[in-house]
């Protein structure tokens, strides 16, 4: 319900315009079809993009992550739940290089969850960055249901090209990453489908062009259930479960008087 008394169907398509300032606006143009075509897939609204040049103010990134881990191949979207965890641990271990884990930061809880997830991988070597966002609704933090995929995405990309790596992974396993309806009531847009594989091949075709470079967005473990990458981490499992859950339980027991 709305703020007057009115009602709004979940499934209801919104018109959204955006004019958003680029480097290079003829390149944003022509990439603009499949740009729509991607945010409509994960959104069910319409999109109407509008691209105008930046002004000197906004024509250079900074890069925020000046230091580089040598061999490092790929950027992977970290949460710090049992698939990412897990799959971080099996990736660096198999592949025998250093990785950068991306997490979005929200509450001061959030970020120091993440903190202590990344302690489990603190023997491997890997570098993590946290990256905030500024949306903001009625004054308060927020991240919207139907594009917080994209925008995680899209962090992840930002980062790796600054760092000169053209792969992003992200570690859910099997039916996690295709999201399928929990019921019956579930549908479009509920279900996010940030890690589906269309919208990773769809965002692989809109970033070679963007980017004038071949790009991959990676799922590595597509066809492993969990059972199977917790079968892979072997007997740290343990280590890694203890590590991912008890600092949850330690951040709250001063509260909960545990």
């Amino acid at each position: 319900p709305l703020d007057d008394g009115r009602t709004v169907s979940i499934h209801s398509t919104r018109r959204i315009g955006v004019e958003l300032q680029v480097v290079e606006p003829g390149t944003w143009k022509s990439a603009c079809d499949d740009l729509t075509k991607l945010l409509k897939w994960l959104t069910d609204d319409e999109w109407d993009l509008t691209f105008t040049r930046a002004s000197d103010g906004y024509s250079a990134q900074l890069d925020s992550n000046p230091e580089r881990l040598s061999g490092a191949e790929e950027v992977a979207l970290f949460s710090g739940g049992l698939d990412s965890l897990a799959g971080a641990y099996v990736r660096i271990r198999e592949h025998r290089r250093p990785i950068y884990l991306l997490s979005s930061l929200g509450t001061s809880v959030r970020e120091h969850f993440l903190k202590r997830a990344c302690t489990a991988l603190d023997p491997l070597p890997h570098r993590w960055i946290g990256f905030r966002h500024h949306l903001r609704q009625h004054g308060q933090l927020v991240t919207p249901n139907r594009t917080r995929g994209f925008l995680f995405l899209s962090a992840a990309v930002a980062a790796a090209d600054a760092l000169g790596i053209n792969t992003v992974a992200m570690y859910e396993c099997g039916v996690g990453a295709l999201n399928l309806p929990m019921n019956g009531a579930q549908s479009g847009a509920q279900n996010t489908r940030a890690t589906h594989p269309w919208t990773l091949k769809q965002m692989e075709r809109l970033l070679t062009h963007a980017l004038q470079k071949e790009f991959r967005l990676e799922l590595p473990f597509l066809f492993h259930t969990k059972g199977e990458l917790c079968r892979q981490v072997g007997a740290e499992l343990e280590i890694l479960g203890l590590d991912a859950s008890r600092h949850v339980m330690d951040f709250y027991a001063p509260m909960l008087e545990i």
